[in-house]
C-alpha cells in the first residue's frame, strides 16, 4: 500500500459505477485490519469467500496490515469442500458476501469434525459464534476493538 501513501488520490480500481482510489482502499483496509487485530493475533488466518471486488481487495490488504494470513476461497465451492478448506487452513475468521450465506452456513454446521472458525463477518449469517456485519468489520472505531492498525 505504498502507493496509497505516495498518491492516495490515484485510481486503483475502475468500476462501472466509479473509481476507487488507493486512499479509499487503504482506509477500508485499515478498518478491516483494526477489526482483525481485535479478533486474534498476527499469523492467524482469515478465509475470504468473495467475488473480485473492491471489498475483497480491502479485506486482503487489511489482513496483511494486521499480520494475518489471507486465505482466498474459490467461490464455486460446495459446503463440504468449503468446510474442508476452512479446517485445512485453520481459518479463525470467515468473511463472506451475502450471496454466499447459504453455503457458508451449511459448511459451518454440517462439516465433519470441528472447524477452527470462531468469528464470521458477513451481512447475514446464522453462525452460532461471534458474528459481525461487513460494515462493522470495516469501521476503524469498532466498539469492541483496540487501537487502529495502519494498512
Amino acid at each position: 500500500m505504498r502507493s496509497a501513501q505516495a498518491d492516495p488520490s490515484a485510481p486503483l480500481l475502475i468500476k462501472p459505477d466509479g473509481i476507487e482510489t488507493y486512499g479509499d482502499i487503504a482506509r477500508r483496509a485499515a478498518g478491516f485490519a483494526h477489526t482483525l487485530s481485535g479478533l486474534g493475533k498476527p499469523g492467524d488466518r482469515v478465509a475470504i469467500l468473495a467475488e473480485n471486488t473492491e471489498t475483497y481487495v480491502a479485506e486482503y490488504y487489511g489482513a496483511a496490515g494486521a499480520g494475518w494470513i489471507a486465505v482466498p476461497l474459490n467461490t464455486s465451492l460446495h459446503a463440504d469442500a468449503l468446510a474442508f478448506m476452512l479446517r485445512d487452513a485453520g481459518a479463525r475468521v470467515l468473511v463472506h458476501e451475502k450471496r454466499f450465506s447459504k453455503v457458508a452456513d451449511q459448511a459451518l454446521t454440517s462439516g465433519p469434525g470441528s472447524l477452527p472458525v470462531e468469528t464470521v463477518i458477513a451481512d447475514r449469517s446464522r453462525f452460532g459464534g461471534r458474528a459481525l456485519s461487513i460494515a462493522e468489520a470495516f469501521s476503524e472505531d469498532h466498539p469492541s476493538m483496540g487501537s487502529p492498525v495502519a494498512a
